[in-house]
């Protein structure tokens, strides 16, 4: 619930966080702190999916299911903010980039979980048998390749490889949230005794 009510406080405070110089300066810092703290909810719910998620069995029908259902949601979506942005706003759009850009930004989420939810299934059997050792030495990877990648981007450079198995940077830290969620409800459940590196 919390990180519902803090997805709406993104979206409030970003239109004053955009309006610097129109208003005042503790206006805006207030309104910046407010969506920096904020910022915690998205990392959220990658980990709640995670640990909803990844520790059940299910079949192959019920992954497509949930797949369509999210892609009919984009589908939707995309053509009513295509016929909306065309003809009240007035904005170009072009098609052909529907595939990698989101008619809306916002609608970046569904982008993002849609190829996490095809490979959903494969990584619910790897959790599966991962003992806590290898979960953990997973997590390591995955935070590793974040950081490195982090600090490549901050010298204007790009790793040659991506990370096999996981993708590119991105990805990456979308998988490490989803780990760590259902790494943190193995937790909860008695089944890890200690997570000794995140």
């Amino acid at each position: 619930m919390i990180s519902c009510i803090f997805v709406i406080v993104i979206h409030v405070t970003n239109y004053f966080c955009r309006a610097y110089g129109e208003i005042t300066q503790s206006e805006y810092l207030f309104a910046l702190l407010l969506d920096t703290l904020a910022r915690v909810s998205v990392p959220c719910f990658f980990m709640i999916s995670g640990a909803l998620l990844l520790g059940r069995e299910e079949p192959l029908k019920k992954h497509g299911e949930r797949l369509l259902r999210f892609l009919i949601a984009l589908v939707v979506w995309s053509v009513v903010y295509y016929i909306w942005n065309r003809a009240f706003m007035k904005t170009e759009y072009d098609l052909k980039e529907i595939l990698y850009v989101p008619t809306e930004p916002h609608l970046w989420y569904l982008y993002a979980m849609i190829p996490i939810y095809m490979v959903l299934p494969f990584f619910q059997v790897m959790c599966k048998g991962m003992s806590g050792k290898l979960e953990r030495a997973l997590l390591v990877v995955c935070s590793a390749s974040v950081v490195f990648n982090y600090v490549v981007s901050l010298q204007n450079g790009e790793a040659y490889y991506d990370l096999p198995l996981i993708g590119d940077k991105v990805y990456m830290l979308y998988i490490l949230f989803i780990s760590t969620g259902d790494i943190s409800e193995s937790v909860r459940n008695g089944q890890l005794q200690f997570l000794s590196a995140v």
